[in-house]
């Protein structure tokens, strides 16, 4: 694909010397390309360091704009353009059937959670790309920084990963982690456990409510890991 994107933008140049119809339009598209890459690099050189991939890709918009000037002429731009659907179309069919680039079920991990009984913090492991859960875990909101009072703490980790990461969002980038049967805690203890699918959950309560905080709950809890905590009230 990138074979044919190079050639394509080749095309387009050449459309673009010749002033065929349409190459204002095209020099519009690649200066708004150019430019979406090309201030974050400038920035980048002079010390502020701000470049990150997922917030260039909005650049592919423009450049693809060009790419289809230069393959919108002659028959070789046909040609290109056939198999560039099909590229698209089997990169769509394959990626779809791999577990590994999907969307990690957040739904499954919050079933697994179950009805929150009495207020209850949950920590997720995995930091910011286990936020995702909170969408799933009705009447959940962040922990605040001051804590709360709960009988009921829910560790969530992840029990196998990938070898290799990938984008951010899917199955793949999330980090593999273990869980500690040792209660977090003072006056926590162990209730209960429960895997499904790729997550782990351990279930630990107090006979007196306990109060949790958020710098306490992380030291140690899974290592390497930071935790997603999020506060859920009782029904």
């Amino acid at each position: 694909m990138g074979a044919i994107t190079l050639t394509a933008l080749v095309l387009a140049a050449r459309r673009w010397r010749q002033r065929e119809p349409g190459f204002a339009g095209a020099g519009i598209a690649l200066a708004l390309a150019i430019g979406t890459i090309g201030l974050p690099l400038a920035l980048a050189l002079v010390g502020i360091d701000d470049m990150v991939t997922r917030n260039v890709a909005i650049a592919w918009v423009p450049l693809g704009l060009v790419a289809a000037y230069g393959l919108a002429g002659g028959r070789l731009g046909g040609a290109l353009t056939t198999i560039w659907c099909a590229l698209c179309a089997w990169l769509v069919v394959v990626g779809g059937a791999q577990q590994s680039v999907r969307r990690p079920d957040w739904h499954l991990a919050a079933s697994l959670l179950g009805p929150a009984r009495q207020a209850r913090v949950i920590g997720a492991a995995d930091g910011y790309r286990a936020l995702p859960l909170q969408l799933y875990v009705p009447g959940s909101r962040g922990l605040p920084y001051r804590g709360a009072t709960v009988s009921e703490l829910d560790l969530i980790a992840v029990r196998h990963g990938y070898r290799r990461t990938c984008w951010w969002g899917a199955q793949c980038n999330l980090s593999p982690g273990i869980l500690s049967s040792r209660p977090p805690l003072p006056g926590f203890k162990l209730a209960g456990t429960s895997a499904r699918g790729q997550f782990e959950l351990l279930r630990f309560v107090a006979v007196i409510p306990q109060r949790v905080k958020r710098r306490a709950l992380q030291v140690n809890r899974v290592p390497g890991q930071r935790l997603a905590l999020l506060l859920q009230a009782g029904r």
